[in-house]
């Protein structure tokens, strides 16, 4: 999948994988994938098993390969490989037995996950964590749209839909003498029609008789829809003042 998305977007996710990876030292690396769950006694969970169990979204994954965050950051992983050799060489008794110290390093760097064990639970790691990231950068997001919604004069309500990973704000406007009203809902989630980040937006205005006026969609911008919006709100207070007069 594409994800069609801008350069903000891209360096606030991996600003928000720093903060999460500088929270915790390389040398930490293999305990902290057993204390998420990243890495059991028969190895490390795959991807698909954790995204089939909801751990992280096909989405983050997506992401992450398409940006290859894995080699952006791949450098704490060999952080904790180099520490874990050094303390290999110097403290394994069957090492310590090498009295070639070149051997011995060398000895030591092919024993540190030989397995590739620890490399898989870090893959997985960076996925977790960029979903993490790109989850709390889209409820800011919309968090930040019901601000702008507030001050405009709307109530909008926000909710969120952890099943289907869907972020739902929607609202209305009614007149006060009149029956006219339209609705508004705005559906955004992680990646949208192939947008990060995306949003479906939709105004459905209804008439005194009954009958809807229509449905408008597809906007190409939330400023596009909160122009029909404000246009809609000022032609309704036109016409409640109309029917007062």
């Amino acid at each position: 999948m594409t994800i069609n998305n801008n350069n903000k977007n891209i360096t606030l996710v991996k600003k928000g994988i720093e903060e999460e990876l500088n929270q915790y030292e390389p040398k930490e690396l293999n305990n902290l994938l057993w204390d998420k769950g990243l890495i059991g006694s028969y190895g490390p969970l795959s991807t698909e098993y954790l995204v089939e169990n909801r751990e992280f979204s096909e989405e983050s994954v997506d992401f992450v390969k398409e940006h290859n965050l894995i080699e952006d950051f791949q450098d704490y992983y060999f952080e904790w490989n180099t520490h874990t050799s050094a303390e290999l060489a110097t403290t394994d008794e069957d090492l310590l037995k090498i009295k070639d110290e070149e051997e011995r390093w060398n000895t030591a760097h092919d024993w540190t996950d030989d397995d590739g064990f620890v490399w898989c639970g870090f893959e997985n790691y960076i996925h977790s964590i960029t979903d993490e990231v790109l989850d709390r950068i889209l409820d800011d997001k919309c968090e930040e749209i019901c601000k702008i919604l507030k001050k405009e004069g709307f109530d909008p309500i926000y909710e969120r839909d952890e099943e289907d990973g869907e972020y739902s704000i929607w609202g209305g406007y009614y007149g006060e003498y009149s029956n006219n009203e339209f609705e508004f809902t705005i559906i955004k989630s992680i990646v949208k029609n192939g947008v990060l980040f995306g949003e479906e937006s939709e105004i459905i205005f209804h008439k005194e008789d009954g009958e809807y006026g229509g449905e408008i969609t597809s906007y190409k911008s939330f400023d596009d829809f909160l122009s029909k919006l404000k246009e809609l709100k000022i032609i309704m207070n036109n016409n409640n003042i109309l029917e007062v007069a």
